[in-house]
């Protein structure tokens, strides 16, 4: 019985550990940052207070293609356009 109790605590463990969160208001627990093109809280070095002076976009046509932040594009606009995207 105490094993099965261990394994149900693990599991919830890790299923709550990996869980995205929804955004409030554009911030996220301590340890996450606001992905703002999909709206969830994910890991990452911000104090999840939202974007800090070092978020930035380095092109100036990042709002257009907003809608390709998490497609085909996403690595080459996670650089590129960070701010628009959320991705900091």
């Amino acid at each position: 019985m105490f094993h099965r109790v261990l394994l149900l605590v693990l599991l919830l463990a890790v299923v709550t550990t990996n869980a995205q969160l929804p955004c409030v208001l554009g911030e996220c627990p301590p340890g996450q940052v606001c992905n703002k093109a999909t709206d969830t809280c994910e890991a990452g070095t911000g104090t999840g207070a939202g974007p800090t002076d070092t978020c930035k976009d380095n092109l100036p046509w990042c709002d257009r293609n907003k809608g390709r932040c998490n497609g085909q594009f996403k690595d080459f606009l996670k650089q590129q356009c960070a701010k628009t995207c959320g991705f900091c």
